[in-house]
């Protein structure tokens, strides 16, 4: 038995010594295996021993660190694979996809680095290798996507890269500013003892338009009653038709109305009230405002008589002032910014000469300008006002909103216009300008103020007296007649002194 006991272990060795030995290969996995295992509980250890560094590497490591594990051993994974989440297919069995190992982001190296660092240091964060920083700009938004500009936006944009150009120009926001310029212009409120005495008696016939008397003809009394407005007797005007004639009340009618006859001028009067109501309800904007009513009432009010005399308007929205040298000059900041109005009433010089040329005041002006080498007789060259004499200015606004805006865009255009005449005039005649009403409209409401230049160089805007609101027939009426009697004054007062001093006739 023993022989044949050795005899069966000695065939049993002879068969594994003809086998391939793979005991090799299974002692190294088995070390290799070994080795992983002690590294990781190397690093339990001193991940344990450091709660403050564990809980920096859950922060660096993100959503790709799958290694903490809630138990009570806290094992970390230090393998560089990872299974995806086994998909059931419809058996219930795994897919093969599932089960192929996806490679990850590998936390081992980034935990065995940061526990190696001193614990008693405080914690910096890891800088990212150069040249793999993400860049992330912002991408240009599509031209095609984006909403339209309004023309307002438009206009201001265009504002905005002017005023970047010009960087000597500062923004006027408030009239006070104007105390800091060359031209100081002071703001005073109305009363008696302020209204300079050139200006008193045209005064005096405004305050009579802004309470309503006798503004109303008698014959178009019955229509305010179908309107729903109340005149009362104060208010119509006083005709004496049955003692001067036919021919004369005639003329009278026709100054009244510019020649259309109370019906016709009523019927025009009514739909600038309608207008009016239109632009109030519907929030329209100031340009509208400027073409359905402000447009309208000063063509009806200067139509017919004042446009034979040579008194009409212009629409100056788009006129900048040209001279850089007429801007304010703000001892701070340098230039201010040029300010532009919406009207003004002008002398409209006819350019119909007859044989004798020289008696032309249109003729006049162009030799004016020869003589000083200058462009235009106001302080703009734009093509449609440049050779007519500007008389009263007038800017509006939509609303009260924009009240200190108009303050200061008359304080700069006033400033530019007696920088102008101080220019055109004699050393004697600059030293005492003439006083010039001004026209400020804030949507339905018509103001008149007054701008008074001292010989020292000082501007005072005296504001404000109420002359009539378009809101309802009767207001109609009043800013009609306010209008016309500043026509008067421009014929009657400002012409005659312009010929004298600045054109030498």
């Amino acid at each position: 038995m023993v022989e044949g006991s050795q005899s069966s272990t000695s065939s049993i060795d002879t068969w594994l010594n003809g086998q391939p030995d793979q005991t090799r290969g299974y002692s190294l996995k088995h070390s290799r295996i070994s080795n992983s295992k002690r590294k990781t509980r190397d690093s339990d250890q001193r991940l344990a021993s450091t709660p403050r560094k564990r809980r920096q590497l859950m922060e660096i490591s993100g959503n790709a660190m799958q290694a903490v594990e809630q138990t009570s051993g806290r094992k970390l994974r230090s393998s560089n694979e990872r299974l995806m989440p086994a998909t059931p297919t419809r058996d219930g069995r795994p897919t093969r996809a599932a089960q192929r190992p996806i490679a990850t982001h590998s936390i081992t190296d980034d935990a065995n680095a940061l526990l190696e660092e001193d614990p008693e240091q405080t914690p910096t964060p890891r800088q990212k290798p150069p040249g793999k920083t993400p860049s992330f700009r912002p991408r240009p938004p599509n031209p095609q996507f984006q909403a339209p500009r309004s023309r307002a936006e438009s206009s201001d944009s265009a504002e905005s890269r002017d005023s970047r150009k010009s960087k000597s120009q500062s923004p006027t926001k408030r009239l006070g500013d104007f105390q800091f310029s060359d031209m100081p212009v002071d703001s005073r409120a109305w009363s008696p003892a302020a209204i300079p005495t050139d200006l008193k008696d045209l005064v005096k016939d405004m305050e009579r338009i802004g309470k309503s008397i006798g503004i109303i003809p008698l014959a178009v009394k019955h229509q305010f009653v179908a309107v729903g407005e109340t005149v009362h007797r104060f208010q119509c005007a006083e005709t004496d038709g049955k003692h001067r004639g036919k021919e004369a009340e005639k003329k009278a009618t026709d100054k009244a109305t510019g020649g259309l006859g109370h019906d016709l001028f009523w019927h025009h009067v009514s739909r600038i009230h309608r207008a009016t109501i239109e632009c109030l309800v519907g929030g329209k904007s100031e340009p509208a405002w400027n073409s359905e009513v402000h447009s309208s009432i000063l063509r009806l009010a200067l139509q017919g008589h004042w446009e034979a005399e040579e008194v009409w308007y212009e629409d100056i929205t788009m006129a900048r002032i040209s001279n850089k040298s007429l801007v304010p000059w703000n001892i701070a900041t340098g230039a201010m910014q040029s300010k532009m109005v919406d009207y003004a009433i002008v002398i409209n010089p006819s350019q119909n000469f007859t044989d004798d040329a020289s008696s032309s005041l249109h003729s006049h002006i162009i030799e004016k300008l020869r003589v000083d080498g200058s462009a235009s007789i106001n302080q703009t060259t734009s093509d449609w006002v440049r050779f007519k004499p500007i008389g009263v200015n007038v800017e509006t606004k939509k609303g009260a909103v924009g009240e200190d805006e108009a303050h200061v865009q008359l304080g700069t255009w006033l400033t530019a216009h007696y920088s102008r005449l101080r220019q055109l005039t004699s050393v004697e005649a600059r030293m005492k300008l003439p006083s010039s009403p001004v026209l400020s409209v804030q949507g339905q409401r018509w103001l008149l103020m007054i701008a008074c230049m001292h010989p020292n160089g000082r501007i005072d805007l005296i504001k404000e007296l109420h002359l009539g609101d378009t809101g309802s027939v009767v207001g109609v009426y009043q800013v009609t007649a306010a209008i016309r009697r500043i026509a008067q004054w421009v014929n009657d007062e400002h012409r005659p002194w312009f010929e004298r001093e600045v054109l030498g006739m």
